[in-house]
């Protein structure tokens, strides 16, 4: 009959086993020029409060990605590595601080993500460059009342 030593240390070696087993997930990465689908993917368990805000190309609470693009455009083109680093700053602290840039909408800090999601994130957006890589979205047109429903 085991001890309960050798119990305790076969429980433990088991669990430290299966736990290595339930959080071993497939890697997922994000590299510029991937596209949305992929994009979706990376950030779907880290920082889901980014599609909460953000579209590829329409404005939600916060500005498209095409148009931080277009904004850090220029920026990135003289100091690449700086601008991600900045970008990757305001994903992991938000902007509370900063004066606004994007129409005065307070980004929140993302605390579930790490210093590198943050920056394959910014390089992802950078990536983008301002320009359409998705169908622009039409604007819904208004309903007009027809000559029967209009009130006499």
């Amino acid at each position: 009959m085991p001890t309960l030593k050798a119990l305790c240390i076969g429980l433990a070696t088991a669990g430290t086993l299966f736990a290595g087993i339930a959080f071993a997930e497939e890697a997922i990465d994000l590299k510029p020029g991937d596209d949305w689908a992929a994009f979706e993917k990376f950030t779907e368990k880290k920082v889901p409060p980014c599609k909460t805000c953000h579209q590829i190309d329409k404005k939600l609470v916060g500005p498209s990605y095409q148009e931080v693009a277009a904004k850090r455009k220029e920026e990135a083109a003289k100091d690449k590595d700086g601008t991600v680093k900045m970008l990757a700053e305001k994903i992991m602290k938000g902007n509370a601080s900063s004066p606004p840039v994007y129409g005065g909408a307070i980004m929140t800090p993302n605390t579930m993500v790490t210093e590198e999601e943050a920056k394959k994130i910014a390089e992802w957006v950078l990536a983008l460059g301002g320009e359409a890589k998705a169908e622009e979205a039409k604007p819904a047109e208004e309903a007009k009342p027809t000559e029967e429903a209009k009130p006499e």
